[in-house]
């Protein structure tokens, strides 16, 4: 790629409404719709000069910027819009509130298509409308439009304003010609104006198409208003610019005077240069921004496949937002967001190491086993009563099945910094134990491993002022070895054990196998082998 979108660019610090909101450094922000991309490098480069301008005033939007929006549309997306349909403002949330405002009344009943973007509730609510939810079906892992609900909802007389989300957030849905036609239709029918938020726009992935309702039809573009704005695909939402585009000039001036009324009728400047460089020299970038994220997109679903089968991972056709599927859990959001953000947890972690063989419990091979089923069976072997654990494996634990490396793992070549550090940075209730952790200290094979590395995380994660102790020198001399065993035996040699029957009348036999080498020497210097062990 031409362009590095796997640079890390720290946001912590930077008065950033998602990566500083939450006070613990640890939590991972991922409710906000802003990208941790950099934008195209053609929108910072006009934004610098720009600012090496150094006065910030009022600005005046030029003929340039009206030309950016209708070439950008008439070219990608094959919908011709006019100048004069065009009102610019600071963002698609206050562009739908004036529009509320401009083309209801307060009692009257705006519909929604659920689940969809939280701010067209806080829209509906704060212009003293109603809410009339169409719930979207849920079926073969994606959503799909209830046809028959709209146009029972649409024929009620207090229904004004239908709020399309094209592409849908957060359903990933990228709405296709016939469905917005049968949208459209049901609508004229019932005089329910289309107000279509299409800010996902240029985010539609390989296999679909974004259609901006207002292209397909005359009817259509004179009985809808459409949003947009270059900040969901450029990463432009703090710059606070978007348009409301509208045919029928009776509406414009409606909606313009809303504007006024809601005060947010004038932009900044740097969002307008931001919007004719993003729509003028961005979409090489956009391009491969796309790939990219369809790459994530693919990576993270099939993780989920993998690892956590019972979390669906939803069909995305367009935007950046997933939408996993948490029904197994059988909780609210409320307390599902609860849960991933407490931090008293027990982490547990369990070993199997005959994969193949079925469990006690659960009586299929771990391998097969699903993450509950896995949690059912270490349950069982914990003495939990068997009439308890499916609940507790449901609904109390959460475990991801993981494939540990082969044995033979542990005698491949491996470098420095191949493997994480024991205590990761930044980490303090988090540590990696045994032989695939990264220590600095002498070990020989697993049980060094794993009893020097886990001494390290404790002492290191709890504060405690004591050293690992270490071993000699990294010298493991057979010399060594033997001299230890015959101490650790009381003088004893260890060919002086007994041995269970036939084995026994094996010994001497082997042990003269040695007479005459350099071996009979190593073990007599250390008194492995003694006057008449060969006789």
């Amino acid at each position: 790629m031409k362009y590095n979108f796997d640079e890390i660019i720290p946001r912590r610090g930077t008065n950033s409404y998602k990566w500083d909101s939450a006070n613990d450094a640890d939590i991972l922000p991922m409710w906000v719709a802003d990208m941790d991309f950099r934008t195209a490098p053609a929108v910072t480069e006009v934004l610098k000069k720009r600012v090496e301008h150094g006065i910030f005033g009022y600005v005046r939007v030029p003929d340039s910027y009206y030309h950016a929006v209708i070439h950008w549309f008439g070219r990608r997306h094959y919908w011709k819009i006019e100048r004069e349909w065009i009102i610019y403002t600071t963002g698609v949330v206050p562009a739908l509130s004036a529009i509320i405002k401009a083309l209801t009344n307060p009692g009257d009943r705006v519909l929604v298509q659920t689940p969809v973007y939280n701010c067209f509730f806080s829209s509906i609510r704060n212009n003293g409308c109603e809410i009339i939810s169409n719930p979207l079906i849920y079926e073969d892992n994606t959503y799909r439009i209830d046809f028959d609900d709209l146009e029972k909802k649409a024929a009620d007389p207090k229904v004004k304003l239908l709020l399309l989300c094209n592409p849908h957030n957060p359903a990933g849905r990228v709405w296709s010609k016939q469905e917005l036609i049968r949208i459209g239709e049901i609508c004229l029918r019932n005089n329910v104006w289309v107000v279509s938020d299409e800010i996902h726009c240029e985010l539609v992935f390989p296999g679909h198409t974004y259609t901006s309702f207002a292209s397909l039809s005359e009817e259509f573009r004179m009985h809808s208003v459409t949003c947009t704005s270059p900040s969901k695909a450029f990463n432009l939402a703090g710059l606070q610019i978007a348009n409301i585009i509208s045919a029928d000039a009776d509406i414009r001036r409606k909606i313009d005077k809303a504007i006024n009324i809601n005060e947010v009728c004038d932009v900044n400047p740097f969002g307008v240069e931001a919007l004719i460089a993003a729509y003028n020299e961005g979409e090489e970038w956009l391009e491969e921004l796309k790939s990219y994220l369809f790459a994530n997109y693919q990576y993270l679903r099939n993780y989920f496949n993998e690892h956590l089968p019972d979390f669906p991972v939803l069909k995305l056709e367009g935007t950046y937002l997933v939408w996993v599927d948490c029904s197994v859990l059988k909780k609210s959001s409320e307390e599902i967001v609860t849960a991933l953000l407490e931090k008293e947890k027990v982490c547990v972690w369990v070993y199997g190491l005959f994969t193949d063989v079925p469990g006690d419990f659960i009586k299929k091979p771990m391998k097969e086993c699903t993450g509950k089923e896995i949690t059912e069976e270490w349950l069982y072997h914990l003495g939990v009563p068997t009439d308890q654990i499916e609940e507790l494996a449901e609904h109390s634990a959460v475990c991801v099945p993981t494939m540990m490396p082969y044995i033979t793992a542990f005698f491949m070549p491996r470098t420095k910094g191949d493997r994480p550090d024991v205590i990761p940075d930044g980490c303090v209730n988090f540590a990696f134990l045994g032989q695939f952790a990264e220590t600095p200290r002498d070990t020989v094979f697993t049980t060094e491993y794993s009893v020097r590395t886990a001494m390290e995380a404790v002492y290191g994660l709890l504060g405690v002022d004591r050293g690992v102790p270490e071993v000699w020198g990294s010298v493991y001399d057979i010399r060594e070895l033997l001299d230890s065993t015959v101490k650790l035996m009381d003088g004893k040699s260890p060919l002086e054990i007994q041995l269970p029957g036939p084995l026994n009348a094996l010994k001497k036999p082997l042990i003269r196998l040695v007479k005459g080498t350099v071996v009979e020497k190593v073990l007599r210097d250390h008194n492995v082998l003694k006057d008449g062990m060969l006789e």
